[in-house]
C-alpha cells in the first residue's frame, strides 16, 4: 500500500516544488519525516510516491475526542524531533532545511498515531550561522481548534495565538482547551507546556526557544502527565 501525489499545474503546482520534495526527502531520513519511495518524471507526470499513512493529517483530528492528552503530547514531541532533525547541520556541513509550511495538514499520522512530517515545496536550505528566514505558525493541539478562523459577523480571520496567549497570561486557559481533554491534564504538565507554547509564540525571534529546547520541555512535559494523577481541570 503507498501514497501517490500527482502534481497538477492548474493548482499552481510546478517543477520546482517538485524538485524540491524529491531532493529534500532523498538526502534527509527520519523516523518523524515522511518517507519518499520514488517518483515518475516524464511525458508531463509528475508523480510522487510515498509511504501510506492510514490516520491522514493531524488537522482531520484536531477536534477530535478519541486522542487523548498523552497521544496528543506525542505527537507534538515527533512533529518537533523531526523539525530538530532538519535544523540541526549535518556532519561537514553548515547548512540546515528551513521547511517554511509547517501546519497540521502537513503532520501525517501512521497508524500508531507516530507524526511525520511532509511537503517539502516550500522548503529552503539555511545557513546555520544566520537563522534569519522564518515561518511564523501557531500550534494547535492544545484547544483543538485550526490555527486560522474565520468568525460569523467579524471582519478578516481570528487568529488562535492571539487568544492564547491573552489566556495564558490572565491564567484562564482552561476557557480555551479542548473539551475532549479538560480535566485530563496533570497541573505540572499543563504548566510546562504552556509556557514553552508561548515562547514559541513570541513576536520577536530572539525570544523564542530552539527546536532541541524545545523538545526536551514536551519530553518533560510527557513525564509528568504519565507521573502525575492530580489533574488541572
Amino acid at each position: 500500500m503507498v501514497a501517490m501525489k500527482r502534481l497538477d499545474t492548474k493548482l499552481g503546482q510546478g517543477t520546482p516544488e517538485f524538485l524540491k520534495e524529491v531532493m529534500f526527502l532523498s538526502t534527509y531520513k527520519h523516523e518523524n519525516l515522511v518517507t519518499l519511495l520514488g517518483f515518475c518524471d516524464e511525458k508531463g507526470e509528475s508523480i510522487l510516491v510515498y509511504e501510506f499513512l492510514s490516520n491522514k493529517s493531524l488537522d482531520l483530528h484536531l477536534s477530535s475526542t478519541y486522542l487523548s492528552w498523552s497521544q496528543r503530547l506525542r505527537i507534538c514531541i515527533g512533529a518537533a524531533k523531526g523539525l530538530q532533525y532538519l535544523h540541526t547541520p549535518g556532519e561537514g556541513s553548515q547548512h540546515r532545511v528551513l521547511h517554511r509550511d509547517m501546519k497540521s495538514a502537513n503532520i501525517l499520522l501512521d497508524h500508531n498515531w507516530n507524526p511525520k512530517i511532509s511537503d517539502f515545496g516550500l522548503s529552503k536550505f539555511g545557513l546555520a550561522n544566520q537563522p534569519i528566514t522564518y515561518q511564523y505558525t501557531a500550534a494547535v493541539v492544545l484547544c483543538g481548534r485550526q490555527a486560522i478562523q474565520v468568525i460569523k459577523g467579524v471582519d478578516g480571520l481570528n487568529p488562535l495565538t492571539v487568544a492564547a496567549r491573552k489566556c495564558y497570561k490572565e491564567n484562564t486557559l482552561s476557557t480555551i482547551i479542548s473539551a475532549s481533554v479538560k480535566g485530563k491534564i496533570s497541573f505540572d504538565c499543563l504548566e510546562r507546556f504552556s509556557k514553552i507554547a508561548y515562547q514559541c509564540t513570541q513576536p520577536e525571534r530572539t525570544q523564542r526557544p530552539l527546536m532541541t529546547e524545545i523538545v526536551n520541555e514536551l519530553q518533560i512535559a510527557l513525564e509528568y502527565q504519565v507521573l502525575d494523577h492530580c489533574y488541572a481541570f
